[in-house]
């Protein structure tokens, strides 16, 4: 991963202050959801037993506890070799509950009607933990989409920051790997990603291809990389020569058709 660091480093440089500002924008974010997941907790704690129209403690003790259930459920359900679809089905499938006990939470916040004055230590710390729960629920899957498409376009597009003669007919012609090959499998069992995308190389609808230093990656992937480069993303060992031009025809005159036999 050395050279795809050395390669970053001028787009990093350049757009440092972009990524200072989103790093300080999600630690704020960071720290006041804890504050207030905290402040929720200690109401439930101290004013459980105050008088609320809304089952607002019974909601609370619910959202603290499901909590850790998809943890735990990803942790004893999902294997090094769950494929990546079954997986992202596995925690949409998680999400439904989570949905029904925060919509339930939006339900007893909109509809109270005396709790805010009888029980104003529970009811306000339990809506601003309902609203980050909202607004987490909602920006996380676009934040993670965002973070994946852009961190794909810039491995896919590192070639760009130090363009030379390239390779890419050549990985063309490397050897080819069958998916479930053991040679794609972690000694943990784990399927192997592509270092360039970072997508597992279990998709049957992708070729695999072996680099001469060992390595695995999409063969579009290794092309595209090595459509100006001949080292190999991981080690920078040599991967190929480079690709001959083909001769430039004298200008005018058209390329000679190839021959068709009749």
């Amino acid at each position: 991963m050395e050279q795809l660091t050395q390669d970053a480093m001028p787009f990093l440089s350049n757009h440092s202050l972009s990524f200072g500002i989103l790093f300080l924008v999600l630690l704020f974010w960071l720290v006041f959801s804890l504050y207030v997941f905290a402040a929720a907790f200690v109401a439930l704690v101290n004013h459980a037993n105050k008088p609320c129209d809304q089952p607002l403690k019974y909601y609370l003790l619910t959202a603290f506890i499901y909590l850790t259930i998809p943890q735990q459920v990803v942790q004893n359900v999902a294997t090094p070799r769950m494929p990546q679809k079954t997986y992202l089905v596995l925690m949409r499938a998680l999400s439904i509950p989570s949905a029904l006990v925060l919509g339930a939470g939006l339900s007893m916040v909109w509809c109270s009607e005396t709790c805010s004055q009888t029980n104003p230590e529970l009811f306000y710390p339990a809506r601003r933990m309902i609203y980050i729960q909202v607004f987490t629920m909602v920006a996380t899957p676009l934040l993670a989409v965002a973070s994946l498409l852009g961190l794909r376009i810039l491995l896919l597009n590192l070639s760009s920051f130090g363009a030379g003669p390239g390779c890419a007919r050549a990985v063309r012609a490397l050897p080819r790997v069958r998916v479930g090959a053991p040679e794609l499998v972690e000694e943990d069992a784990a399927i192997k990603a592509c270092p360039i995308c970072l997508e597992l190389l279990s998709d049957p609808g992708k070729d695999m291809v072996r680099t001469p230093c060992g390595h695995h990656f999409h063969q579009g992937c290794l092309a595209t990389w090595c459509s100006s480069r001949l080292t190999c993303p991981v080690c920078r060992d040599r991967i190929a020569a480079p690709d001959e031009r083909e001769a430039p025809h004298p200008e005018g005159v058209p390329a000679a058709a190839p021959m068709v036999e009749p």
